[in-house]
């Protein structure tokens, strides 16, 4: 999903869910937009939806392709709050 249709659906007052948050992460990752999947996984959290271990494996595969450095990032964001639910 590109940013108009994201910011169309945000402006419907449609709010995503997990699995749209999930799904749009996992479209910014596959182009090689790894700010922007973070900033969106931030956004999720900030708007009370947990990540579940779909969400966190659409990203630990960016960590297989982009190495250690984005690792050491992801364990950060970890350590500072960010929630992960079973479903």
């Amino acid at each position: 999903m590109d940013e108009m249709k994201r910011k169309e659906m945000l402006s419907c007052n449609e709010q995503p869910n997990k699995i749209t948050y999930t799904v749009i992460i996992d479209g910014y990752c596959k182009l090689g937009r790894i700010k922007e999947a973070f900033e969106l996984l931030s956004e999720m959290i900030g708007n009370g939806v947990d990540p579940d271990p779909v969400t966190y494996i659409t990203l630990a595969n960016v960590f297989c392709k982009e190495g250690k450095e984005m690792l050491i990032k992801i364990e950060w964001k970890l350590q500072h709050g960010i929630r992960c639910h079973s479903p």
